[in-house]
């Protein structure tokens, strides 16, 4: 049996050298991988932004407009589309900008992040 303790420190190693955002991301692929919940029910959300009324209609408006064909990939995610900012809120666009929204599958929009200029590679 593989320990685990082993697994954490090897990949703390392997991200020392790189960036925080690296670090930050390869911590979300593996909370994501793991299905572990970093917030608790009680605890603040993070982007409130994302579940106001004036969101849910962006992104109704956005699905009825462009679909439910992932930008990035193609793939249909009509079971459970996204919408992707295209410019992220983190550069300090506002969150319900007009024209800064595109439609993406999960795992594109989780795999992009907060990156501007993001595409899926082949």
């Amino acid at each position: 049996m593989v320990d685990v303790s082993e697994l954490v420190l090897d990949l703390a190693t392997i991200l020392r050298p790189h960036s925080s955002e690296v670090r930050q991301q390869a911590l979300c692929a593996l909370q994501a991988m793991f299905g572990i919940d970093q917030q608790s029910s009680d605890s603040p959300k993070r982007r409130p932004d994302l579940y106001s009324a004036t969101w849910r209609k962006i992104r109704t408006t956005v699905l009825a407009e462009q679909g439910t064909t992932c930008r990035y990939c193609g793939v249909d995610c009509s079971d459970d589309p996204t919408v992707d900012h295209i410019r992220p809120v983190c550069s300090g666009v506002s969150p319900f900008e007009a024209g800064n929204f595109a439609v993406s599958c999960r795992r594109c929009n989780s795999v992009k992040g907060g990156r501007e200029g993001w595409q899926k590679t082949p």
